[in-house]
């Protein structure tokens, strides 16, 4: 006990930089356990700030504290003798700093991981983008470096702010690790369109940093030293982002040594890693003997450029099942959606841009490519707002409710069915759908149909019809469904379910 408190201290591999636990002891009097537990982390286990309960304030208080302690949702009997907290535990101040020479052999690790993070496959489609832009000023040494040393700043930033981001969440209590970004599915489907608009930049849909005119007449990668360095420094940036992912060798101790340390000896970590990581670009850039070895730049660069589109296809590809897996496979619609918008708004700026070029008037194609890329990003980040939650149909369900007097809605659909999913996401989706079926007492079942199913089929062919939407809302009273339109509003399904809700004697007037 310390004071009016008291802390149990527990260490040890479970309670090693856990984010949430509780105490539950066995005896009810031991704590108030309607009190809130705080929870201070160590680098081997942490400290849990209780409230005493009437055993502790008695006067003899019991010589252990016994319960079961939840860990992260795992479960642990323990058994606490009073005593002085546990080396390592929490509430015993900052861990001590590591030794020079452990230091210096952190900072060669996180160096030696960054160097190799260029061989993980997540990393290779950014970095032959990069090499390709080094070809094009392989016989332009002062070109060269000056975009070794952006991408050099754009990899170490990167680095730095996800350093920085790492360390800040975990000193919140969240649960975090390296490659935490690529957890959140809305950073998940930006990087996809992101990818995805540098493929069609090299597909040369569009151009950045120069007009087509300009391009025209000079190398296809030949452009101005202010975009080229703000264009290798996003890539930088980017190879870092999609890096998350990957683990290379000797660079998991180095990350781990730098979260149990001081926030500047941590960064200090990760910046060695940026620099390992960019260390052989910027080796390449500074090298004119290897860049003179290189062929000149001419027509062929242009088939160069298109191919190395085509490792940018692959990541948003990657990024898109990353998203799925983490998002929902409902959700990836709104991402391919977003997807296809993002390509139209790249086309309508290219032809902006050729337009300009000629002479023409480019603000219709620039209005154009404007609101098609704000749609396409209002589609990929779009809420989801599945407000209802159907049931599996069934013949036997659908007689049972009906027996019970109860108005059900009959949805019938198919994943590869696209008015069936416009219909799920603007009739049915909403609260107002919700709010309705609710205050009706509607029952909701879906046939998918996506596969094939004897049993919705024969459905479908009582009803007169051969495939899907097919809805139908069945009334309490016992009567025929109502057959609604298959392109629904929510008005139609909620004027529906007020009709299907009406007793039997309102029902036949």
């Amino acid at each position: 006990a310390a004071g009016p408190l008291i802390k149990l201290s527990i260490a040890g591999a479970p309670a090693a930089g856990a984010s949430q636990a509780y105490f539950y002891p066995y005896d009810g009097e031991a704590i108030d356990a309607a009190a809130a537990q705080s929870i201070d982390r160590g680098p081997r286990g942490l400290t849990l700030t209780l409230t005493p309960g009437p055993a502790f304030k008695s006067g003899k208080p019991p010589a252990a504290l016994a319960g079961v302690l939840d860990v992260g949702g795992r479960a642990f009997e323990v058994t606490a003798p009073a005593g002085p907290p546990l080396a390592g535990a929490a509430g015993l101040g900052p861990p001590a700093p590591a030794g020079a020479g452990a230091l210096a052999l952190t900072f060669a690790a996180a160096f030696l991981g960054g160097l190799i993070l260029n061989l993980m496959p997540c990393v290779f489609p950014v970095l032959a983008m990069k090499g390709g832009a080094l070809v094009g000023h392989a016989h332009e040494p002062g070109r060269a470096r000056l975009q070794g040393l952006a991408y050099l700043g754009g990899v170490v930033i990167a680095f730095l702010a996800l350093g920085g981001g790492l360390i800040a969440a975990r000193a919140a209590g969240e649960a975090v690790g390296w490659g935490f970004q690529l957890q959140s599915p809305p950073v998940v489907a930006a990087l996809a369109l992101v990818m995805l608009a540098v493929a069609l930049d090299l597909s040369g849909v569009f151009e950045v940093g120069a007009s087509v005119q300009a391009a025209a007449g000079r190398a296809p990668d030949a452009r101005g030293d202010g975009a080229g360095v703000v264009r290798a420094g996003l890539t930088g940036l980017l190879a870092v982002a999609v890096a998350a992912p990957c683990t290379a060798p000797f660079m998991a101790g180095a990350v781990g040594f730098a979260l149990t340390q001081s926030a500047p000896v941590a960064l200090g970590v990760f910046l060695a890693l940026g620099f390992g990581m960019a260390a052989p670009f910027v080796a390449l850039a500074f090298a004119p003997g290897l860049l003179r070895r290189l062929p000149r730049p001419g027509p062929w660069m242009e088939g160069l450029k298109k191919a190395l589109a085509f490792p940018m296809y692959a990541a948003a590809a990657w990024l898109a099942w990353v998203y799925a897996e983490s998002a929902g496979a409902d959700r990836l619609v709104n991402l391919l959606a977003a997807a296809v918008l993002v390509a139209l708004a790249a086309w309508l700026f290219g032809a902006s841009q050729r337009a300009g070029a000629i002479g023409r008037r480019a603000g219709p194609g620039l209005a154009g490519a404007g609101a098609a890329l704000a749609l396409g990003l209002a589609a990929a980040f779009w809420p989801s707002g599945a407000q209802l939650a159907p049931q599996p149909f069934s013949p036997e369900r659908l007689a049972t409710l009906r027996a019970e007097h109860r108005p059900v809605f009959v949805n019938f659909t198919a994943a590869w069915c696209v008015t069936c999913q416009v219909n799920d996401r603007v009739a049915l989706a909403g609260p107002r759908v919700a709010d309705a079926f609710g205050k009706a007492g509607v029952v909701y079942l879906k046939g998918d149909w996506t596969d094939r199913d004897a049993t919705i089929e024969q459905a479908l062919a009582e009803h007169g019809r051969a495939g899907v939407p097919l809805y139908l809302m069945y009334p309490a009273s016992g009567g025929e469904a109502e057959v609604l339109p298959q392109i629904l509003t929510e008005g139609i399904v909620v004027d529906a379910a007020r009709r299907a809700s009406r007793p039997a004697a309102v029902a036949e007037r």
